[in-house]
C-alpha cells in the first residue's frame, strides 16, 4: 500500500527531525523539510505532497499562514497548522486560508496520526464533490433545454446559457429577479395568459410531482416569439422538505418531437456543504464524527446522481455519452429499448465499433465535426437493432466540457421510424397542406424527404435556425421572404415572383420537394384572393412536374372560410387523413387512453388494456386489430409484452372523428 508522503515545515530542525521520526514511526513519509515559508511554497508546488504540516511561526516575511495561502492558490494540498498556543487572531487568519485544522504544541502521536487522517479523508471528499458538482453543471448547460432553479419564493437562483437565450436577458439580469416577472406566456391557439407558476400546495407536493404546460407561446425581452412546453417540478431536501423549483422549457418550435430530459437542482447541496466544512473546523479531534458527517455528504451525492439517472432513464428519447476517445460512457433504458443492446453490451465500446449504427463511418466523421465546431448539430441516421429491424433515429450531438475542457460529447436521439415511413407515400407532382392539426413539423418533413435525395426548394420568414443544420446540403435552396436581402440569400416579395420562382425550380429539377411557410406575409401584404389564386397555379405547375409541394398553415391567422379553400384546394399528408374512418366509442375510448398515458410517459401494455376496460385478451386482441387495420395504432414487443401505440393519424382523429 502506498504510504502518504507529508511535508514538514518548521525553522528549529531538531523539532523537524524529531516530527520526521515520529511520522515514519505512524507508517507515514517525511522525506522533506522546509525550514522557511519560501522554501515550503516551492516544495509544495514541486514535489506535491499528500499533506503538508505548517508550523505558523517561521523566520522571514512570510510565516506559515502566508505560505498557505500561496500554497493554496496553485494546489489542493490539505494544511494543518501547527501552533505553540492557541491565539484567537491567528486561529482567525487561518481560518481565512481553507486549513484542514490546527494541532497546539506538544501533541501526542495518536493526536497527530488522527488529525491527518481526517485531513486526508476530508481533502478527497472535497476533491470528488467539487469534481461531481462540475460535472452536473456542465451536463445541465450543454443540453438543450432552457432551465430555471428558483427559491420557495420564485426568485431565480440559477439560469443555464439556453434559457437566457429564450428569454433573451442575461445571468446579471436574471438571478434574484421574481421568475413570473421575465416570462410572457401565452396559449398558441386562444393567445389567453398562461401563470406560469400554476398553484401547488407546498404541504403535499412529493419529490416525483410534474407539472407540464404544453403548446405555449413564449416572448423575449427582445420581442422574439418562441413555442415552448413547460414543465415544473419541485426541488426536496433528505427530509423531503421542497426547498425551491426547477423550470424546465423546450423550444418546440424547431424539435417538436424532443422529450425534455429532466435535470433535478439542489440548492440545498451548498448551503449543507458549507456548512459542514465549517463545522469539521471547528471540532477536527472528534475523528468519528466529522467521518460520519462526510459519508452522510457522499450518500447525498450518490442519491442525487441516482434521482439524476432515473429521470434520464424515464424519458422517452435515447441519450449517450461518449468520452473524449469517442468510447460510450452512458446508455440509458430508451437507447436499450430502442436498439434492443443492453447497457453492459456498449458500456467502453467505441462509438464507431457498435455494429447497430449502419454507417459508422459517417457517424465518426459526424461528431468530428460537432467536437471540432464546439456547435450542437443534428441529423438522421439508420440504425440495424439486434433483432435486425431497421430504424431512423432523429439525433442531437452537442460538445460537453468539465474544467473548461472539452470532455465528450451527448447524443439525444429520436425514433422517427414511423414517420419516415409515413412520408414516403407522398406522390410527385402532389400538393399537400400542413396544419396545426397534423401534429407535424413542416421542416422536419421536408428534411425527411430531402434526406431522400430530393432537390429542396425553402421559403420562409426567418431562416437562420432551421438553415443552420442544413446549411451544408448542396441540394437545398433558400428564400427569404421579404421585400430586403437578408444573409444574404435569394428573396420574394410578391406572390407572383413566388410562382416564378416555384416555376424555374421544378423546370430544372427532376425530382424536388418545396416548402412554403410563413404564408402571413402574402395574405397582409396583399389580399386572400391574389394569393390563393397564385397558389391554384402553383398546383396546377407542380401537378405538371415530378415535384411535392407543401404548404404550411397556421389556422389561426386565417378565417374559417379561408381555411376550408386551402383544404379543398391541398391534399391532406397520407398518414394523417382520417376523413372515411367511422369508429365505435369502445374503439375511440381505447385511443383516448393509450393517448393519455403516452403523454404521463407511460406505455401501454395488453394487460393494461384488459385491466382498464374489463375486457380477456380475446377481445383486447380483435379492438387492437381493428384500429391496427385503420392505421391507427401499431403494436411492439418488449420482452414479453406487447405494447400499443398510438400513430400521428391515430392522434388526428383525437381532433376529428366521427361515431357511429
Amino acid at each position: 500500500m502506498r504510504k502518504e508522503r507529508v511535508l514538514i515545515v518548521e525553522d528549529e530542525m531538531n523539532v523537524a527531525k524529531d516530527l520526521q521520526q515520529k511520522l515514519i514511526n505512524l507508517g507515514y513519509t517525511a522525506p522533506e523539510i522546509a525550514l522557511t515559508a519560501d522554501e515550503a511554497i516551492e516544495k509544495a508546488i514541486l514535489n506535491r505532497p499528500d499533506i503538508i504540516l505548517m508550523d505558523i511561526e517561521l523566520d522571514g516575511a512570510l510565516d506559515g499562514i502566508d505560505a498557505a495561502s500561496k500554497i493554496r492558490e496553485n494546489e489542493d494540498i490539505p494544511i494543518i497548522y501547527l501552533i505553540a498556543y492557541d491565539d484567537e487572531s491567528t486561529i482567525e487568519r487561518a481560518k481565512l486560508t481553507h486549513s484542514n485544522g490546527y494541532m497546539i504544541k506538544p501533541f501526542n502521536l495518536q493526536e497527530l496520526h488522527s488529525n491527518i487522517q481526517l485531513a486526508l479523508h476530508k481533502n478527497k471528499s472535497d476533491i470528488q464533490l467539487k469534481q461531481s458538482r462540475e460535472f452536473l453543471f456542465h451536463m445541465i448547460q450543454s443540453m438543450g433545454a432552457a432551465i430555471i432553479a428558483t427559491d420557495l419564493n420564485y426568485s431565480i437562483q440559477f439560469i443555464n446559457k439556453n434559457a437566457q437565450r429564450l428569454l433573451g436577458i442575461s445571468e446579471k439580469q436574471a438571478i434574484g429577479k421574481q421568475i413570473t416577472t421575465l416570462l410572457n406566456l401565452s396559449d398558441v391557439k386562444t393567445h389567453r395568459p398562461v401563470d406560469a407558476v400554476p398553484f401547488l400546495d407546498q404541504s403535499t407536493v412529493q419529490i416525483n410531482n410534474l407539472t407540464k404546460l404544453s403548446n405555449l407561446l413564449l416572448i423575449s425581452a427582445s420581442g422574439e416569439k418562441t413555442i415552448v412546453d413547460e414543465i415544473l417540478t419541485p426541488v426536496m431536501d433528505y427530509d423531503s422538505k421542497m426547498t425551491g423549483f426547477v423550470f424546465i422549457f423546450q423550444d418546440m418550435t424547431e424539435r417538436r418531437n424532443t422529450e425534455i430530459v429532466l435535470e433535478k437542482i439542489n440548492k440545498e447541496l451548498e448551503r449543507r456543504v458549507a456548512q459542514m466544512n465549517t463545522e469539521l473546523f471547528s471540532i477536527n479531534k472528534k475523528l468519528e464524527n466529522e467521518i460520519n458527517e462526510r459519508k452522510k455528504t457522499e450518500q447525498k451525492v450518490i442519491t442525487m446522481k441516482e434521482s439524476l439517472e432515473n429521470i434520464i432513464n424515464s424519458t422517452s428519447e435515447m441519450i449517450i455519452t461518449l468520452d473524449k476517445l469517442n468510447r460510450v460512457e452512458y446508455w440509458n433504458s430508451a437507447a436499450e429499448r430502442i436498439t434492443g443492446y443492453k447497457k453492459k453490451d456498449v458500456i467502453g465500446r467505441y462509438i464507431n465499433k457498435i455494429s447497430c449504427f449502419e454507417n459508422p463511418d459517417t457517424l465518426f466523421e459526424f461528431i468530428t465535426k460537432v467536437k471540432d465546431s464546439e456547435a450542437t448539430y443534428s441529423d438522421q441516421i439508420s440504425i440495424i437493432t439486434k433483432d435486425y429491424s431497421k430504424k431512423i433515429i432523429n439525433i442531437s450531438c452537442s460538445p460537453m466540457h468539465q474544467r473548461k475542457e472539452a470532455s465528450g460529447v451527448l447524443f439525444v436521439g429520436k425514433d422517427i421510424t414511423y414517420d419516415w415511413d409515413s412520408h414516403q407515400n407522398l406522390i410527385p407532382g402532389h400538393s399537400y397542406l400542413i396544419t396545426q392539426k397534423n401534429n407535424t413539423s413542416g421542416f422536419d418533413l421536408f428534411n425527411n424527404l430531402i434526406q431522400n435525395e430530393m432537390r429542396g426548394l425553402y421559403f420562409s420568414r426567418s431562416l437562420a435556425a432551421q438553415a443552420g443544420s442544413l446549411s451544408h446540403n448542396p441540394l437545398i435552396e433558400y428564400c427569404t421572404i421579404g421585400s430586403k436581402l437578408r444573409e444574404n440569400r435569394q428573396v420574394v416579395s410578391t406572390p407572383e415572383e413566388l410562382k416564378n420562382k416555384i416555376q424555374t425550380f421544378v423546370s430544372h429539377s427532376s425530382k424536388g420537394v418545396i416548402l412554403l411557410e410563413d404564408i402571413h406575409y402574402f395574405i397582409t401584404r396583399f389580399s386572400f384572393e391574389e394569393f390563393i389564386n397564385v397558389c391554384y397555379e402553383i398546383s396546377d405547375i407542380v401537378s405538371q412536374s415530378q415535384s411535392i409541394f407543401l404548404l404550411s398553415l397556421t389556422e389561426s391567422i386565417l378565417e374559417e372560410k379561408q381555411v376550408a379553400i386551402f383544404e379543398s384546394e391541398f391534399e391532406a399528408l397520407p398518414s394523417r387523413n382520417v376523413n372515411d374512418i367511422k369508429m365505435k366509442d369502445e374503439l375511440f375510448e381505447i385511443i383516448q387512453y393509450i393517448y393519455d398515458e403516452n403523454r404521463k410517459n407511460s406505455l401501454v401494455s395488453f394487460k393494461k388494456l384488459m385491466s382498464k376496460f374489463n375486457i380477456v385478451y380475446y377481445t383486447a386482441s380483435k379492438r387492437v386489430e381493428k384500429l391496427s387495420g385503420d392505421g391507427l395504432v401499431f403494436t411492439k414487443k418488449y420482452g414479453k409484452s406487447r405494447i400499443v401505440h398510438l400513430t400521428e393519424k391515430g392522434k388526428t382523429l383525437l381532433q376529428r372523428r366521427k361515431t357511429i
